[in-house]
């Protein structure tokens, strides 16, 4: 081998290590940017629900929902499309607090909500996007809780799958 195509061949591997840390900052850029931005939590009751502000994955407090958290959150495509997931928790002002997930597909720079999971998913502590597919890890009780359910697949190890279609409009 010469050492022109010896080279080459560093700087064909040089090219492909940078590209791939190059992605590396925006995904964690996706998560920053959602856990600043405004989302609409679920009524409990009647209408749409109430729009939250984040700022660093903390809801600022307003008199309808007087506390809110981003618990966990993930980045990652489902097809072509960057999406992001987020599992909130908040509360109305009464004795109990309420969990969903929250999907953002990225249109035109910016994250737009898309979808709502409502099913109960409390126990949720890590999410994933692969496969087309959003992971959800959860207490294993829990877990079997969506045993038989339309959608929903049980991973193992606490995991639950589920396609995106499975989230409200």
């Amino acid at each position: 081998m010469t050492r022109s195509v010896a080279l080459q061949r560093i700087i064909i591997v040089l090219i492909a290590v940078v590209g791939t840390f190059y992605h590396l900052p925006a995904q964690g850029q996706a998560s920053q940017n959602l856990k600043n931005m405004r989302a609409r939590v679920p009524s409990m009751g009647e209408g749409p629900g109430d729009w939250v502000q984040f700022r660093n994955g903390l809801g600022v407090k307003t008199e309808a929902v007087p506390y809110a958290q981003m618990r966990s959150v993930a980045t990652g495509r489902i097809g072509n499309v960057p999406t992001s997931v987020a599992h909130v928790t908040w509360n109305t002002g009464g004795s109990g607090n309420w969990s969903a997930l929250l999907m953002f597909v990225e249109s035109k720079g910016k994250q737009v909500q898309v979808g709502t999971f409502t099913h109960y998913i409390g126990s949720t502590d890590k999410l994933e996007i692969k496969n087309n597919r959003i992971f959800v890890h959860l207490d294993s009780e829990d877990a079997n809780a969506f045993k038989g359910m339309s959608g929903v697949k049980l991973e193992g190890k606490g995991w639950i799958s589920m396609a995106p279609k499975e989230f409200e409009k």
